[in-house]
């Protein structure tokens, strides 16, 4: 998560600048300028994926993994009230924390694409190669970590996984009930 926040903020800091000057008339300079601190940053975001990709698959598949195990249990019986205390809070720290790191891990990705509503707000007049280079960037890369490139860590990742982990709960419920049927005696 603190990977993430300090990345995710080097590109907040270019974006608070460039909305400063959103709409005004800038010489290509400034474009070329900006772009290269982009571009820098989008290196070094390509630089710390390489060291941690690693460590971003095991920690999500492993978050993944014990909430599905969790939510396998919750159709157990739990004795006493401190059982069922500890199961449950378990299981909602281990959701917040997987969401947590995901989201924090997302906001690189979201960061990345917001120059994109000052690089539609200039003016015509200076529109020029170098801001048409720095558009193109800013639309067609995509600047995330990942999990050996296998995936990458965006809210649309999080929410497709979210749908994925309600949908299995469902199926677990739908089975606990029609063995409940099937195995009462007659």
């Amino acid at each position: 998560m603190m990977i993430s926040c300090g990345l995710a903020s080097m590109f907040y800091r270019i974006n608070e600048k460039m909305r400063e000057d959103k709409g005004k008339f800038m010489l290509p300079d400034y474009w070329q300028e900006h772009r290269s601190y982009y571009r820098s940053i989008c290196d070094l975001i390509s630089e710390v994926d390489e060291t941690v990709s690693l460590i971003t698959i095991v920690s999500i598949g492993n978050n993944l993994f014990f909430i599905c195990v969790q939510l396998l249990n919750t159709m157990g019986y739990m004795e006493t009230f401190t059982q069922a205390f500890y199961f449950w809070f378990s299981l909602i720290y281990l959701i917040i924390r997987t969401l947590a790191v995901s989201l924090y891990s997302a906001d690189i990705n979201e960061e990345s694409k917001r120059p994109i509503e000052v690089l539609r707000a200039i003016p015509r007049e200076s529109w020029c190669l170098e801001l048409k280079r720095f558009t193109e960037e800013v639309q067609y890369d995509v600047v995330s970590l990942t999990g050996k490139k296998f995936f990458y860590l965006t809210r649309k990742l999080v929410l497709s996984v979210t749908g994925t982990i309600i949908t299995y709960e469902l199926v677990l419920i739908q089975f606990q009930q029609n063995d409940d049927i099937s195995w009462t005696p007659c």
